[in-house]
């Protein structure tokens, strides 16, 4: 679960083709993301860290996995288990709203996509699913606030009911709609810039004008 979260942190905003390929020599430089060595990394120096990570220089993100190391543990601890942390939520913004209290780097996106890595349906209420939904009037605006994150995550529920499909399902149609940047599609329709208004099958339903 530790390099699940880890990984859901680098992946934040970083290409994740680039990610898969580099991601076996980051968990060699991280110790395998043993949880408890990774927290000893505290007692390193700046320099020390530089050098061991001299191949990944996002070291906002290095530090906020080694803080978290110490965190985890903490939780485990008064839990027993991480699992069983997140048991003790009633609601699913509940388990947002903590981990993003306790946890470096799990922001408003991330927080999500961790969630889902370890096993939770749920939509990442990134920048693309924000603007698609503003635009078919689902969202009063495109900003990333509380209000917004809760609306993609229940519409996105609904409409996986509605298709018979899991919500992950739904919020990966939706971002290969607003992006298709992977290495193995060029898809974007709804794109931030350029969108192919006239190729969208949704655009008599969109309230969106080309300028």
């Amino acid at each position: 679960i530790f390099e699940l979260m880890c990984r859901s942190i680098f992946n934040g905003g970083f290409n994740s083709s680039i990610l898969s390929e580099s991601w076996s020599e980051l968990r060699g430089e991280f110790n395998e993301f043993d949880v408890i060595e990774v927290n000893n990394f505290k007692n390193l120096t700046m320099q020390q860290l530089f050098e061991r990570f001299q191949s990944f220089k996002n070291y906002g993100k290095i530090i906020a996995c080694i803080q978290n190391a110490k965190v985890f543990m903490e939780i485990q601890k008064k839990h027993g288990d991480f699992s069983r942390y997140l048991e003790n939520f009633n609601e699913f913004e509940g388990i947002v709203k903590d981990l993003k209290s306790n946890f470096n780097y799990l922001g408003s996106a991330t927080v999500y996509e961790f969630l889902r890595e370890i096993g939770y349906d749920s939509a990442k209420p990134d920048v693309h699913l924000r603007r698609i939904m503003y635009r078919l009037g689902l969202l009063e605006n495109d900003k990333d606030n509380h209000t917004n994150r809760s609306k993609i995550h229940e519409t996105s529920k609904k409409i996986a009911l509605a298709v018979g499909t899991k919500v992950s399902v739904v919020d990966a149609v939706f971002w290969l709609y607003g992006s298709g940047s992977t290495e193995y599609v060029q898809y974007g329709i709804c794109t931030n810039n350029k969108p192919k208004c006239n190729e969208c099958e949704l655009k008599t339903m969109c309230k969106y004008t080309p300028p």
